[in-house]
């Protein structure tokens, strides 16, 4: 074979490996794959940005009042309570402050306990004023959770207060001052309520109420602590 046939099948040859090995499109021509996609990241945080700083105010916001709880923590009743909640009760653009108020048994079965919430109103330049009694919200128990919703759709936000040994609803009638009316909409319950939501799960346009339940407590027979004496079902 002569030397120029030789390069002729040589050429034709890897002519032929080129083609098998590049991708070919439907029509013949090489397929163009699309590019991959490039994962955007955020920046980076600069050093520089600046950081929230937060300063504990309460005490010349005239939020003085401590949350009453027991010491001990003997019973399971004891370490529970407290919640806070924020709502504007007289539609002046500021938000009011109520907290839920825990007992001590012993104040339980000598008074009923004591007041269930405390609420602060919000005046001008961050200042806060106790008005529970001002507002009516009187009724005592052993306070354990708050929701607050306009169930009777006045434009007025109410209070519903749970607690060990019944619930309570504050209506708003305006100005931030409450009437009860528990047992007019029959919500008091009993036993050990803890936490409360409103929502309109039938969407009817009225807000419904779930109540979550606790253990079963008797205050009236306790065991005494470190025993192994079960409280009565």
């Amino acid at each position: 074979m002569r030397a120029g046939q030789i390069i002729i099948l040589w050429i034709a040859f890897t002519g032929l490996l080129s083609a098998q090995s590049t991708p070919q499109g439907p029509t013949g021509p090489a397929a163009k794959l699309p590019p991959a996609p490039t994962e955007k990241k955020s920046p980076a945080r600069k050093v520089t940005d600046p950081v929230p700083i937060f300063r504990d105010i309460a005490a010349q916001s005239g939020l003085t009042s401590s949350h009453i709880s027991s010491r001990e923590k003997y019973y399971v009743i004891e370490s529970m309570s407290g919640g806070v909640g924020l709502f504007d009760c007289d539609n002046d653009g500021k938000l009011e402050i109520v907290m839920v108020n825990g007992s001590t048994v012993d104040r339980y079965k000598q008074s009923g306990g004591d007041p269930l919430v405390t609420i602060w109103h919000q005046d001008a330049n961050l200042k806060f004023t106790d008005i529970t009694e001002k507002a009516g919200l009187t009724r005592k128990g052993w306070g354990m959770g708050v929701a607050v919703a306009d169930f009777d759709n006045d434009g007025n936000l109410d209070l519903f207060v749970t607690g060990y040994g019944g619930n309570v609803l504050y209506r708003n009638k305006g100005n931030c001052t409450f009437e009860d009316v528990t047992d007019k909409a029959g919500v008091r319950g009993g036993g050990f309520s803890t936490g409360a939501a409103w929502a309109d799960y039938d969407r009817d346009g009225n807000v419904d109420l779930f109540v979550s339940r606790y253990v079963h407590v008797d205050m009236n027979d306790l065991p005494a602590f470190g025993s192994t004496k079960r409280t009565k079902r």
